[in-house]
């Protein structure tokens, strides 16, 4: 893999200081977590921490999601992949006469290179802080490549 550490995603400083606001969010339900998710949660930090310069060998995908209410949950996720972040929300209805449905929606989307994002980062934190700081933290995969992010811990201790 190329070393893309100087890559940077094209964010406006309204955007920079969202995702500060974020990982503040996020950073106040850590001690909360199981060691796993902690792990995963603290690269997805670095990863914000050194916006707007992509962490190559980033793979996460972590969401808050409510409880089940007869069957029905809601959730905010945030994906953060090498060149590329999403947020997005989602619902699941279900009744038992028609069985279940999903509804989701991707309300900020930026891949390094591009010249703007896509959507509003301002849509998601309608919902999101209230998500973040209420409902349970789920990992929902972690493909990280923890050799190449072990180097970006490496340099911050230097």
């Amino acid at each position: 893999m190329s070393d893309n550490r100087d890559t940077k995603f094209c964010l406006e400083k309204p955007e920079l200081d969202s995702f500060d606001f974020i990982s503040g969010l996020i950073r106040s339900r850590v001690s909360l977590m199981s060691p796993k998710l902690m792990r995963s949660t603290s690269v997805l930090l670095l990863a914000i921490a050194r916006l707007p310069l992509v962490t190559q060998g980033i793979e996460i995908s972590l969401l808050f999601k409510t409880s089940r209410f007869y069957g029905n949950y809601g959730w905010v996720d945030i994906d953060f992949f090498d060149t590329e972040i999403r947020l997005g929300r989602g619902e699941y209805f279900y009744s038992e006469d028609i069985g279940g449905d999903w509804h989701t929606t991707t309300d900020f989307e930026i891949i390094a290179g591009w010249e703007h994002a896509d959507g509003s980062i301002d849509d998601w934190l309608e919902l999101a802080p209230y998500l973040i700081t209420n409902c349970e933290p789920v990992l929902d995969h972690d493909e990280s490549d923890y050799e190449i992010i072990n180097d970006y811990f490496n340099e911050e201790d230097s």
